[in-house]
């Protein structure tokens, strides 16, 4: 019997390892072999290869996030007087009820629930886009109360001082 002591001195310590070898000879064939051999040859026959895993096609969801489905309920009706771009032509405002909470990015800090009702401030407007922003890709196909969509919010600290507003720049009409 063959005996082999490996020693590795590293960053982590000292660690010792003993490794056994053991010569046999087939008493059919007369051929000689190792252990050890005998053993990584009978893994390798029976190793199959494990299926790919198949993951789900989500999007992640950027930090800062938070991935709701929503129902408009109230649209503000006149654009922002103080507002430019966009916002000066067409509403960007509008309360939003939440249906469902889908996932939280990281560092999303705000608690929402189910049955509230955020302000919401579209980044590219409530009227559909393909005219207001034709390089705009997806364009979007606007929103009225009672639209349901799905969309990534994010905390809007300048757009409002009393509650805090959340901006939605991308959608999905459900």
């Amino acid at each position: 019997m063959k005996r082999i002591t490996l020693i590795k001195i590293g960053s982590f310590g000292l660690c010792f390892g003993l490794l056994s070898c053991k010569s046999t000879t087939d008493r059919y064939s007369g051929k000689q072999t190792s252990t050890a051999a005998a053993t990584t040859a009978a893994f390798e026959k029976d190793a199959k290869p494990l299926p790919e895993q198949q993951q789900k096609a989500t999007s992640e969801i950027a930090p800062g996030h938070c991935r709701i489905q929503g129902m408009v309920t109230a649209i503000s009706p006149q654009p922002e007087a103080e507002a430019t771009g966009i916002c000066a032509q067409a509403p960007c405002r509008a309360k939003v009820k939440i249906l469902k909470i889908v996932d939280y990015g990281q560092s999303f800090n705000q608690p929402l629930a189910v049955n509230q009702e955020i302000n919401a401030y579209f980044k590219y407007s409530l009227k559909p886009t393909a005219q207001l922003l034709p390089n705009l890709q997806p364009a979007l196909p606007g929103l009225k109360v009672n639209s349901i969509f799905t969309a990534d919010v994010a905390v809007n600290e300048e757009a409002g001082n009393s509650m805090p507003w959340y901006q939605i720049e991308l959608y999905q009409v459900e």
